[in-house]
C-alpha cells in the first residue's frame, strides 16, 4: 500500500492538470498486478514501473478531462517523426495519426490500455505507432491491389461490349494500358455499393 501510494503521488506530481483519483488509480494498477502471485514478481513490478507515464495512461484510458490533450502535447514531436517516416502513397501523415489515436483510445479495449507501466510510455508508443502503421499501410497496398484488378476486369467488359466498332478497335490497341489504369482509378473512387450496381449495369 505504501508503495502504490508513492506510485500515485509521484504521477500525479508529473501530471498536476490530471485529476484522476486515488480509488481509480489503483483499481487501474491493481488490473495490471492480477498475474502476480507471490509478492517478489510484485515487488519486481513496482521497481521497473514509470509512475508519470502509468498515472497519463490510466488518465487517458479511464477518460480524464484534458487527458488526451497532455498525451498529444507529450508527443507531438514523436508522432510527427513517426508518421513523415512512415507516411505514404496510401496514407498521408494525418491519416496514419488518425489510425492511431483511433486504436489507442477508441473502443471497449483501447490499445493503450495494454501499456502495463513497466518501461517508459514512449517506447511503447514508438513500437505500437510502428507496427500500426505497417498494418495499416499493408493493408491500403492490398485494397489498391483489389481495386486494380477489379477495374481491369469491368474495363475489359466494357471493351468486349464495344468490340464490333473499328474505330474503338483502333482507340484501344494505342490507348489500352493507359485506360487500363485509369478506369482503375476511378473504380477505386467509388463505393462497394456502387461497384457492385457498376458490374451488374454492363
Amino acid at each position: 500500500e505504501a508503495i502504490l501510494t508513492s506510485v500515485m503521488q509521484e504521477g500525479a506530481l508529473a501530471w498536476p492538470g490530471l485529476r484522476l483519483s486515488s480509488e481509480a488509480f489503483a483499481i487501474y494498477v491493481a488490473q495490471k498486478l492480477n498475474s502476480y502471485a507471490d509478492p517478489q514478481g510484485l515487488a519486481k513490478w513496482f521497481e521497473y514501473v514509470s509512475p508519470g507515464d502509468l498515472f497519463l495512461a490510466a488518465s487517458c484510458v479511464l477518460g480524464v478531462p484534458g487527458a488526451l490533450t497532455s498525451f498529444e502535447q507529450a508527443y507531438q514531436e514523436d508522432l510527427e517523426k513517426l508518421t513523415r517516416r512512415c507516411e505514404g502513397a496510401h496514407y498521408k501523415r494525418e491519416d496514419l495519426r488518425q489510425v492511431l489515436m483511433e486504436k489507442l483510445f477508441v473502443g471497449e479495449r483501447p490499445k493503450l490500455r495494454e501499456y502495463a507501466g513497466q518501461g517508459f510510455l514512449q517506447n511503447w508508443l514508438h513500437v505500437t505507432a510502428t507496427r500500426t502503421f505497417i498494418d495499416a499501410t499493408r493493408g491500403g497496398a492490398q485494397r489498391t491491389r483489389e481495386d486494380l484488378k477489379q477495374g481491369e476486369e469491368l474495363a475489359a467488359i466494357v471493351e468486349d461490349d464495344m468490340s464490333g466498332d473499328l474505330e474503338v478497335q483502333f482507340l484501344k490497341r494505342e490507348y489500352r494500358a493507359h485506360f487500363k489504369v485509369s478506369f482503375a482509378e476511378a473504380i477505386r473512387a467509388l463505393s462497394p455499393d456502387h461497384r457492385v450496381l457498376l458490374r451488374q449495369s454492363i
